[in-house]
């Protein structure tokens, strides 16, 4: 890597918040922006990785809900540390980072609903190995927020993080139990985008700014993905038919989402096919465990989907309560009139009851049962 020495950006082990790139950085000594050029809508995490890449701290953790773009920032990081060139974008090790197979890339998933004991402590022993080709290896965490028995493993190597070893964790929130563990790491918190939507009389327009969720950003194919449940409160009514048929339709959306995954990994598959072929190489080793790694995204796309439909409901419900409360004068109480008042307590309970449902997510639920629960409360909003 190169020994170019830069502004301690990145802070110290321990570090926590949020930390800004440098301005005073001149381009030229930042890794290559085109190992993110698959990354929308996260330029503030995009500059804050690139910032710190020539002195990254032991913890890096990505927050937000999954499809904002998580393994595109880790694998763009990953090449931005592990190239000898410092991040070029171009050389054989940048391309093995962004495809996943570096050596001294791992990505870790969890196999069950929650990272186990076992899983923690095989995390720690490769944390302790030597980089097999690079300066650095770095080990990829995924849903941190679910290592409930596995954080005290977790949490010592942490403290005490090896030399040679970066750590990326990722997670939706992290509860209380693990504060710990967020402490320790430096938080790259991700951006929402602006849902937009695509109505008959004009172009898409954005939500009110003020809105606090929103769906992660679809491609061009998942523009009207979401609609059914953007519409929902619209139409919804409290008769038992009617809630199984409209959540028949809203799971069809989550399985159309899984569909759209399929062909990008599909994509993803052909990209690494043609690099061997252009390089007259074949790793069956490598290519198996990219097919692995896809079949358990697929097996996860289904909750992923869900969540993604819940957040663009709760968003939906969000807009009318900004909307009604948007003529509130602070100022007179009395000017206030009880109906509103009563509207804006009726949209609370939505967006709370959207939000009890996503957090039973984690106990792998019967989706339709539940799904029905929910539209049952929200009918009578």
């Amino acid at each position: 890597m190169p020994s170019t020495q830069l502004p301690d950006i990145a802070g110290h082990h321990g570090h926590t918040g949020h930390v800004a790139a440098a301005s005073s950085l001149e381009e030229s000594l930042l890794p290559s922006p085109v190992l993110f050029d698959k990354v929308c809508g996260q330029q503030k995490a995009v500059d804050l990785l690139r910032a710190s890449a020539r002195r990254p701290v032991h913890a890096y953790l990505l927050l937000g809900p999954s499809g904002l773009g998580q393994r595109e920032l880790w694998r763009g990081f990953a090449a931005s540390i592990l190239c000898p060139q410092g991040g070029c974008g171009k050389c054989e090790w940048c391309m093995k980072c962004l495809q996943g197979i570096h050596p001294d890339l791992s990505e870790t998933e969890n196999t069950g609903l929650a990272l186990s004991v076992d899983e923690a402590h095989d995390l720690v022993r490769m944390a302790q190995r030597t980089p097999l080709l690079a300066s650095w290896q770095v080990l990829v965490v995924q849903d941190i927020a679910r290592a409930y028995l596995a954080a005290p493993v977790l949490l010592k190597t942490l403290e005490e993080p090896p030399r040679r070893t970066v750590f990326v964790l990722t997670a939706d929130s992290v509860p209380p139990s693990l504060a710990t563990i967020r402490s320790r790491c430096l938080t790259v918190e991700l951006a929402l985008p602006q849902l937009y939507r695509h109505g008959a009389e004009g172009p898409a327009t954005p939500h009110a700014p003020q809105a606090q969720s929103c769906m992660p950003m679809a491609s061009p194919a998942e523009d009207h993905l979401w609609d059914p449940w953007i519409s929902l409160p619209s139409r919804i009514e409290p008769v038992g038919s009617s809630i199984a048929t409209m959540a028949d339709d809203l799971l069809a959306t989550v399985e159309k989402s899984v569909t759209l995954l399929a062909s990008r990994q599909a994509e993803e598959m052909k990209e690494y096919d043609d690099h061997e072929a252009g390089t007259g190489t074949t790793n069956r080793t490598l290519r198996n465990r990219i097919l692995e790694r896809q079949h358990r995204e697929l097996r996860r796309e289904r909750t992923v989907g869900f969540r993604k439909g819940l957040l663009a409901l709760r968003q939906a419900y969000e807009d009318e309560l900004i909307e009604v409360a948007r003529h509130y004068d602070r100022k007179s109480h009395t000017s206030f009139p009880s109906s509103r008042s009563y509207r804006i307590q009726t949209l609370s309970s939505a967006i709370d009851a959207i939000d009890h449902t996503a957090a039973q997510l984690i106990r792998n639920p019967n989706e339709a049962l539940l799904l029905q629960a929910l539209l049952l409360k929200l009918a009578n909003v």
